[in-house]
């Protein structure tokens, strides 16, 4: 332990649990990680200086994020849901200071774990090819049709003003479909879940089946098993329209639903 900064102990998660149980060397940096309980719940904790994980290395940084989550989801295996805390926080003190914690907040913290006790975070994005849109949308548009062949023999000043005019056209049009999807998935998902929330659509993927796709919506929403398949049923509705792409994902810890304030 460093000698400046004192004995802390890192936080994970709140979990269900009424003893001390070890989950093994699975936390940052390999350290050992165990469930320190007050009553019948517990922190999912490791012991650390206390001082906040900082590095030069944005890959090392990534790591201990990827470590966080695993701990969480193992906790969430192991004890069934969670309240999981961000990277990166960190009580300063001994067991102690994490039992008198959660003593001081234990009705609050309970309350939340009977809230979402058997639900999950799952993500919904939507994506469109906007080129197949697009070509939908002129297809379905008679006079737009028109307007484009009526280009053909056209001088070239003529033919670019034309042309400009249709994609403008275009644009309109297709601004105004993608707002009409957004509304839809947004309101088939807000039917079928506990809890939802629209993200801003600048999330980024790795999948390489939408790159190169625009994101319509993001949505985050909080569910129970059960739900699932009816919510993925509405979501292959949408999938099959062409242009369209949905990608959904999870289960998680209900990262954005829990009300766990850190600072309290």
């Amino acid at each position: 332990m460093g000698a400046d900064a004192g004995e802390g102990r890192y936080l994970y998660a709140i979990v269900r649990c009424d003893r001390e149980e070890f989950l093994g060397d699975i936390g940052l940096d390999g350290s050992e990680v165990w469930a320190l309980p007050y009553r019948e719940i517990a922190a999912a904790i490791h012991r650390c200086d206390a001082r906040p994980y900082v590095s030069d290395s944005e890959d090392r940084i990534k790591d201990w994020v990827i470590e966080h989550n695993y701990v969480i989801d193992v906790a969430t295996e192991r004890f069934g849901t969670v309240l999981p805390f961000s990277f990166d926080v960190i009580l300063r003190g001994d067991d102690k200071a994490v039992r008198d914690w959660i003593e001081s907040r234990y009705e609050s913290l309970t309350t939340e774990l009977d809230r979402l006790s058997g639900k999950a975070e799952y993500s919904v994005q939507l994506f469109c090819d906007e080129s197949v849109l697009q070509e939908e949308i002129l297809n379905e548009d008679p006079d737009l049709l028109d307007q484009r062949k009526a280009i053909e023999g056209q001088p070239r000043g003529s033919s670019y003003l034309l042309s400009r005019k249709i994609e403008m056209k275009l644009r309109d049009a297709l601004r105004l479909r993608m707002a009409e999807f957004e509304e839809e998935i947004e309101k088939a998902v807000e039917d079928l879940v506990d809890g939802m929330q629209v993200l801003p659509r600048t999330t980024a993927t790795q999948d390489e089946r939408f790159k190169g796709k625009r994101l319509v919506s993001s949505i985050c929403c909080l569910m129970s098993e059960d739900q699932v398949p009816v919510l993925g049923r509405a979501l292959d509705e949408m999938n099959s329209i062409k242009g369209l792409s949905v990608r959904f994902t999870g289960p998680w810890a209900p990262f954005s639903f829990a009300r766990l304030s850190e600072d309290e």
